[in-house]
């Protein structure tokens, strides 16, 4: 069974997917850090999160639960989250 965590992961790569095409391609491992608008998935393929997330009009509660940020509420955390996208993007690059 997932855990939270990876299928909030599945379905941001989705969106990012049918959105983004090649996204996995314009992160900067080395520099990934989901807690950082500047450094997190949508940071780096586009301009920055917060411009990216009001371009796509999504909701704070969807980048949620596609794995783009986390709530307090939740007991995920941003390294957590971090690795699991660059393990998601590492997988990508491989299969190319």
């Amino acid at each position: 069974m997932k855990s939270k965590l990876e299928s909030a992961v599945d379905k941001g790569e989705v969106w990012l997917d049918e959105n983004i095409p090649g996204w996995w391609e314009k992160v900067d491992l080395r520099k990934l850090d989901m807690s950082n608008g500047c450094k997190c998935v949508l940071g780096q393929v586009e301009e920055d999160y917060s411009v990216s997330r009001h371009s796509h009009n999504l909701s704070t509660q969807r980048c949620c639960s596609m794995g783009l940020i986390l709530y307090p509420r939740f007991s995920l955390d941003y390294p957590a989250l971090t690795a699991e996208w660059k393990k998601r993007i590492k997988a990508r690059r491989k299969v190319k």
